[in-house]
């Protein structure tokens, strides 16, 4: 089988190549997920959405109903209760759903788009043999009265305008274009958009705007350098799983880049101390509080969706 590889594994790679280590190489994960925090609320909103999309209609009945089912799913405490942690992501995300129908409605932003996949997965060759790109778009669609295909996707946010200084550079979108043209050539985008949701519960002291649209377009010059980057960082990916296949100290091969990100976005914040100090018992740690998992799971290609086979991207 060929392997594998994401933006978000190439993300994290870049970030901090032991977070790497521990979740991709030796597939690791928390066994006690987190019920709550950013990263739990915008999971909540883009199922809700998906489900939104995916109704022709676009009927906010089926986000609504999504919602409730994710949350009966939540775990309780021993006498049945929610949790606290539980009970604020999902007050924030069905604001934050809410809200955005209600935007959507308003300003007849939707009123002439169609969907064509929600939750896309995408796999083509990459520029390194034997190694696929790996990806999963929110959401395809096209205006009614256009030939060109729209890549879109959801970020809930805290602001509105401190992702803009970057967005022209963000490279998930980018590799989304590059899997859309390989996989399904007949659909021709014109770019990407990015649908911002800021997370707020639109109380009566909160100010507008609370969404936004951005699109962003990508030449086909920037795409070869881009597939240059993905060349490099692959490349590099690679020589790091030779090493430690070959017995190299991960201390060497991957070491940690902390940094304050760390305490709310990283799952290996209680083993990454300890992995330093040589008195720490880490065995025990690695087996109390974490699992293998398939890292890879959530970009399985849905049956449903089809295609021909991906040419090559360049």
């Amino acid at each position: 089988m060929k392997r594998r590889i994401s933006n978000s594994e190439m993300g994290t790679f870049r970030r901090c190549k032991r977070k790497w280590y521990l979740g991709q190489y030796r597939s690791l994960d928390k066994k006690k997920k987190d019920i709550g925090g950013p990263l739990r609320t915008g999971t909540i909103v883009h199922s809700a959405l998906q489900a939104y999309y995916e109704s022709p209609t676009f009927n906010p009945s089926a986000a609504t109903r999504r919602l409730a089912a994710l949350r009966k799913e939540e775990p309780r405490d021993q006498d049945g209760n929610e949790y606290p942690e539980s009970i604020k992501s999902f007050r924030m995300a069905d604001s934050v759903v809410r809200g955005y129908i209600e935007w959507v409605a308003e300003t007849g932003y939707d009123s002439d788009f169609e969907t064509v996949a929600a939750e896309l997965p995408l796999q083509a060759p990459s520029p390194v043999e034997g190694v696929d790109l790996i990806g999963k778009v929110d959401l395809l669609g096209r205006r009614m009265n256009s030939d060109t295909y729209r890549i879109r996707d959801f970020k809930t946010v805290a602001s509105l305008v401190t992702p803009l200084a970057t967005l022209h550079l963000d490279r998930q979108l980018k590799l989304y274009h590059l899997l859309l043209k390989a996989v399904h050539p007949e659909w021709v985008s014109d770019g990407t958009e990015w649908m911002m949701l800021r997370k707020t519960l639109r109380t009566g002291k909160a100010e507008p705007p609370f969404y936004a649209s951005y699109e962003v377009h990508h030449s086909d010059a920037e795409l070869e350098i881009f597939w240059q980057q993905i060349f490099g960082e692959i490349s590099e990916i690679m020589r790091a799983e030779e090493r430690l296949n070959a017995g190299e100290s991960h201390q060497i091969v991957a070491p940690p880049s902390p940094r304050n990100e760390c305490a709310w976005d990283c799952p290996f914040l209680a083993l990454c101390g300890p992995l330093d100090d040589p008195r720490s018992d880490v065995d025990y740690l690695l087996d109390s509080l974490y699992e293998h998992h398939d890292s890879l799971s959530r970009y399985e290609k849905d049956p449903e969706v089809t295609g021909d086979q991906p040419k090559d991207i360049l």
